[in-house]
């Protein structure tokens, strides 16, 4: 190969490398530390009768009557790694991280939005645990109280809580804090009818 040729063999090579970035001609960049599991925004639920059970798929949800002669779902919510506002009890606060819940059982979803249950921009007042993480003891998901929401008047239309017992209520939560993207998270529970004890 002649001078003038290695010349020409090395400028194109070089040119390649500078032009496409042909793997191999150019160092690699160096591999940053990733910190985004560890410091991403999360949820988690939990049963909330009785203090924060978590609930994972699979898991029972239980349905309570309360105080005021409601059926319902009680669930606790815990979550971490995004900003609260100054005061995270005041859910008056335009900046206070907002909660939208459904839940799903087949046969039953004809109520609002075609859902069994459906809460939507619920604020939740944090509180801020010893360890830094946030958690919210109580949202009443309250059981509608006739099986078609459009007739409730007929009294044997009303709904018996007992009927949903073993029935699978698929759970989706979006908690929306203020200034961070919003966390989901989806669980499939199975019903467990309640007792008649009053909380």
């Amino acid at each position: 190969m002649t001078l003038k040729n290695m010349f020409c063999f090395f400028r194109l090579r070089f040119a390649s490398c500078f032009v496409w970035l042909v793997p191999g001609c150019l160092p690699a960049a160096p591999e940053l530390p990733d910190h985004s599991a560890e410091d991403a925004a999360w949820l988690q639920v939990g049963w909330g009768e009785e203090g924060f059970q978590s609930l994972q798929s699979g898991d029972p949800f239980e349905i309570v009557l309360g105080g005021q002669g409601s059926y319902m779902f009680p669930m606790a919510i815990r979550a971490g790694n995004f900003t609260l506002p100054d005061d995270p009890s005041n859910y008056l606060d335009p900046e206070i991280p907002l909660l939208d819940v459904t839940v799903d059982v087949e046969g039953y979803d004809n109520g609002i939005g075609g859902h069994f249950i459906r809460v939507a921009n619920y604020p939740i007042p944090f509180d801020v645990l010893t360890d830094g993480t946030y958690e919210f003891s109580y949202v009443a998901l309250i059981l509608p109280s006739c099986e078609d929401p459009n007739d409730c008047e007929d009294v044997s239309k009303r709904l018996d809580p007992m009927i949903l017992d073993g029935l699978t209520a698929k759970l989706h939560v979006a908690l929306r804090p203020y200034a961070d993207p919003r966390v989901e998270l989806d669980l499939d529970l199975v019903v467990r009818a309640p007792t008649m004890t009053a909380r």
